[in-house]
């Protein structure tokens, strides 16, 4: 499910007079990455960072305001101390949306980026069934990570965003995330998101596919490329 997050009150002297209107309405125009449709879905094997995924679909935009505390004089005899007030200076944008990494399966994800900033790290390997698992984010969101299997399925919430869950396909074989009613920051902008994965299939001729921790086996790549991506005889 979608993770709420607080709007703290920063208190301070006096931000604004206590004349001054409050702030506009929030910022209209949603700035969103270029995407090309057409573009092929990439391929990797090893430890790689995906830095230019592609935008799948986008919904469910929402705000919530960030107010300001301030102190203002009672003005009343002998001072009569300082009633504090509260003004919105600004809004918190929140949105879903949903990311095609690459061709899977992927055996695990190790670190999400958002605008080149480390947001989350750790090791969240392939499910034995199902082909998703669910990251948590604190001060972002919700992220589910779909791996690429054979036998995962449909997401919920793309289903809410295209409003058809007709059209809502598992995409078995992509490996894809749905971030859930994430923050964007205080700009209506959607973030820049990368991902550092790991993928390293099991090739018949050798179970020796690894090279220490994260490098695949360069003579398995070889293999891999002329059997499965150009369709060589195995």
């Amino acid at each position: 499910g979608a993770i709420g997050f607080g709007l703290g009150a920063a208190l301070s002297t006096s931000p604004m007079t206590p004349d001054q209107k409050t702030p506009g309405v929030p910022m209209q125009d949603l700035q969103l990455p270029s995407n090309i449709i057409g573009d092929p879905i990439p391929d990797c094997l090893g430890t790689v960072k995906i830095a230019r995924p592609f935008l799948m679909c986008y919904g469910k935009e929402r705000n919530e305001p960030i107010y300001t505390e301030y102190s203002q004089p009672s003005g009343g005899k002998g001072g009569g101390g300082a009633k504090k007030k509260r003004q919105v200076t600004g809004h918190n944008y929140y949105m879903s949306w949903a990311l095609g990494i690459c061709k899977g399966p992927v055996d695990a994800v190790l670190t999400i980026f958002k605008d080149e900033k480390e947001i989350w790290s750790g090791k969240v390997e392939r499910p034995a069934s199902g082909g998703v698992e669910t990251i948590t984010i604190p001060n972002f969101g919700t992220v589910r990570f779909y791996f690429g299997t054979d036998d995962q399925d449909s997401d919920a919430t793309v289903g809410e965003m295209i409003s058809d869950s007709t059209l809502n396909f598992p995409y078995r074989g992509l490996c894809y995330a749905v971030f859930d009613d994430c923050l964007l920051g205080n700009f209506n902008r959607m973030p820049a998101m990368s991902f550092v994965i790991q993928k390293f299939p099991s090739l018949s001729f050798s179970t020796k596919n690894i090279v220490e921790k994260v490098d695949y086996n360069p003579i398995h790549a070889i293999y891999y490329i002329l059997a499965k991506a150009v369709g060589l005889s195995e």
